[in-house]
């Protein structure tokens, strides 16, 4: 798949794997990360880093994971990779 220009949904994005795929989606060119974590200063220090928002959002709530998707659609486009 290509990355550059992709938006991109990345959960558990504030540490261990997730923080590292946020970085190497940025350095292949992803047009937006965003950085999904319950952790929401991590998140935001992740995101920071590789110019992407972060979204405090536990992944077993579906509501909340509904309002992420649409907010991450509605600021940085259809989303390509989550």
């Amino acid at each position: 798949m290509e990355i550059r220009n992709s938006v991109v949904v990345v959960t558990g994005g504030a540490s261990g794997i997730g923080a590292a795929l946020c970085r190497r989606f940025h350095e292949d060119g992803a047009a937006h990360v965003a950085v999904v974590d319950v952790a929401a200063d991590a998140a935001a220090v992740v995101a920071n880093e590789v110019g992407g928002s972060a979204h405090s959002v536990d992944v077993g709530d579906a509501a909340a994971v509904a309002t992420m998707i649409d907010a991450v659609e509605r600021d940085a486009g259809p989303i390509d990779l989550y």
